[in-house]
């Protein structure tokens, strides 16, 4: 009887040691998919890997003119900027209200107050949008290249998440 026990007690013994490995093994490519699941989603709700976006601490506003005011061709500008971190540049830029395309006007310093002139070209007496953005070095490069070679072509407007001032002003030739 002693025997029958012992030879039950050796396979059993057997068969559970042969479980944690075979259980082990099944667990591996579970444990690689909740990886590379837990890797796509942090990249996907990361502000970028390659090039850094405006963070919820950056400030910014166009101080002078105020909303709603009438001006001439040649638009005196001041402004502030604060805690905007290195390696975003900050732009103005004037749009036309509801068609989604903007015009670069002059990159400003950025953490510091400003103060600036930009150029509307003649034009009949309408309502624009003169914007205060935060953009990255992407974006920044676009509109560089764009103001340097004199295009014609508006460019579209960022999204909401880079504009730190918006005001409404009207053009009188």
């Amino acid at each position: 009887m002693v025997g029958k026990f012992k030879k039950k007690f050796k396979q059993a013994l057997v068969k559970n040691t042969d479980r944690p490995q075979n259980a082990q093994r099944n667990k591996t490519p579970l444990l690689i998919m909740i990886i590379v699941a837990l890797l796509i989603i942090g990249l996907q709700y990361s502000t970028s890997v390659f090039s850094p976006d405006p963070v919820e601490d950056s400030w910014g506003k166009i101080i002078m003119p105020r909303a709603g005011s009438t001006t001439g061709k040649t638009i005196k500008i001041i402004g502030e900027t604060q805690d905007i971190r290195t390696g975003l540049y900050i732009w103005l830029a004037v749009e036309k209200p509801d068609i989604g395309l903007c015009r670069p006007k002059k990159r400003v310093l950025r953490n510091t107050r400003f103060n600036t002139s930009i150029s509307m070209a003649d034009g009949p007496e309408q309502a624009y949008r003169l914007s205060l953005y935060v953009l990255n070095e992407t974006i920044h490069n676009q509109w560089k290249d764009w103001l340097d070679k004199k295009s014609f072509k508006a460019l579209p407007v960022p999204t909401k998440i880079r504009q730190l001032d918006q005001i409404t002003l009207l053009l009188k030739n």
